[in-house]
C-alpha cells in the first residue's frame, strides 16, 4: 500500500525551504479520499474499508513504529456545532490497530 505523504527524519516539515521545525521520525502517512466527508464516522469508515483487511499488519507495525490514527472535522455553513463521538466498533477499529488516536477540530463557518 503506498502512502499519500512520506516524511523523513531531519527534513523540514514545511515545504518550500521555510525555516522551522523539522520532522523527528520517519514518517509513512495514509490519507482518506479528498472526497470523503471531513467528519469522524466518515473518515473512520474509509479507513475501515481501505486498511480493514491489513488490520494485523497494522498492528504489528507498532512493534517497530508508533501507529496513530489522525481523523481531522472540519466544520463549515452558519453554524458551528462542536464535539465528536465514536461509536464502540470504532473504538474497536483503534483497538484492532493498536493505535493512538489524534482528533483535531476547526471552525471555518461563517463569521
Amino acid at each position: 500500500m503506498a502512502p499519500s505523504t512520506s516524511r523523513e527524519i531531519g527534513h523540514p516539515i514545511r515545504s518550500g525551504g521555510v525555516a522551522g521545525p523539522v520532522v523527528q521520525r520517519h514518517q509513512w502517512i495514509w490519507e482518506v479520499p479528498a472526497d470523503i466527508e471531513p467528519a469522524m464516522t466518515p473518515q473512520l469508515d474509509a479507513l475501515s474499508a481501505a486498511l480493514g483487511s491489513r488490520t494485523e499488519a497494522v498492528r504489528r507495525l507498532g512493534d517497530a513504529a508508533d501507529v496513530f490514527i489522525d481523523v481531522v472535522i472540519s466544520h463549515f455553513g452558519p453554524t458551528l456545532s462542536l464535539g465528536w463521538t465514536m461509536t464502540r466498533e470504532q473504538i474497536d477499529l483503534v483497538a484492532a490497530f493498536g493505535a493512538g488516536l489524534s482528533v483535531d477540530e476547526y471552525d471555518y463557518t461563517e463569521p
